[in-house]
């Protein structure tokens, strides 16, 4: 009693410490400071310790399996918190360096679903849209995934939302949440043929009605440019108010309604420098008076100007006050 019990090395194929009727299943020492586990004649696995238990590293050249059926494989680390603390870590005894070498593969029974390659790159099953390969903890049906070869799909509650391809940047839409404007801007080199953004569909239109761009303020639509590169604005309306002498460009076509009293217009606010504007009047109640000053938001006229029902009249405002261009009696 408390002496040491000490025996041969022993080799794989025959442990030292083995049983009667299974003598090529054991352990033996494998080399200084190493113990070996044996089974059927060859090592399936070693251990080793530098100091102590903290320090001591499993290796395995074969399987870990738990010995209980329908038992969860743990691997925990029992490290000291500290800024360099690794509970756990994956390695492997050998550097790799051959393409296509992983220090960790993720299998279901025997079929690979994610791994860690050589160079630490993390490879995600491939996903769906409803289950993407790169996802949440709590939500699982957000993230990434892979729609084909070269194709990156991006899905929030189960839905398809966009994709990156060799064919660019395709999203449903694009939003930017923290109050910023949203920039789109090409690095193109100058040239004849350069065009620094390109904003069109990657399905051809050519229905009646189908539009390449639509420019929306919040929900509403104020202009758009049609299949066939028309560019249209949203017609404006404004019904003046008794005694009202101005109003608000509020759109590059404007319809004018008079009161019934009738309008004499000094001034139109709202313009945008380079604008035209296109106002159409319905019936005979607007006058446009031409003031021959300078000031803001005035109306420079080619002549005096009554409204008759159905006449236009297009004005171009340069930053300060409007320029008409031309009238049509109708």
């Amino acid at each position: 009693v408390g002496g040491v019990i000490k025996n041969s090395n022993g080799t794989a194929a025959a442990p030292s410490y083995t049983f009667t009727n299974d003598t090529d299943t054991g352990f033996y020492s494998a080399s200084a400071n190493n113990i070996g586990v044996a089974a059927n004649g060859a090592m399936i696995s070693y251990l080793t310790a530098a100091t102590n238990y903290t320090d001591s590293f499993f290796y395995s050249p074969r399987f870990i399996t738990p010995a209980t059926t329908n038992y969860p494989m743990t691997l925990t680390g029992r490290i000291n918190d500290g800024a360099s603390a690794v509970g756990v870590i994956l390695d492997n005894s050998t550097t790799l360096s051959v393409a296509g070498a992983k220090i960790v593969s993720f299998k279901n029974n025997t079929t690979e679903k994610a791994a860690i390659g050589l160079g630490g790159e993390v490879m995600a099953g491939l996903g769906t849209v409803s289950l993407p390969g790169l996802t949440f903890l709590g939500d699982s049906d957000t993230g990434i995934y892979s729609i084909g070869a070269n194709q990156i799909g991006f899905t929030t509650a189960g839905v398809g939302r966009g994709y990156i391809g060799s064919a660019g940047i395709l999203f449903d839409s694009l939003y930017s949440n923290n109050a910023v404007t949203v920039t789109l801007k090409g690095t193109v080199a100058d040239g004849a043929t350069a065009v620094g953004t390109t904003i069109g569909s990657y399905n051809t239109l050519s229905t009646a009605g189908a539009k390449i761009a639509s420019f929306v303020n919040n929900t509403t639509e104020k202009a758009y440019i049609s299949k066939d590169g028309t560019f249209g604005s949203v017609l404006g309306a404004v019904t003046l108010a008794a005694a009202a002498t101005t109003f608000a460009a509020a759109g590059n076509v404007m319809t004018i309604t008079g009161d019934a009293g009738g309008n004499t217009i000094a001034t139109i606010t709202a313009g945008v420098t380079g604008q035209t504007l296109i106002l159409k009047f319905v019936d005979a109640l607007v006058t446009i008076t031409d003031t021959a000053a300078a000031t803001a938001n005035t109306i420079n006229l080619s002549a005096a100007f009554t409204s008759t029902a159905d006449d236009t009249m297009t004005l171009m405002f340069d930053g300060n006050k409007w320029f008409e261009t031309s009238r049509s009696i109708n």
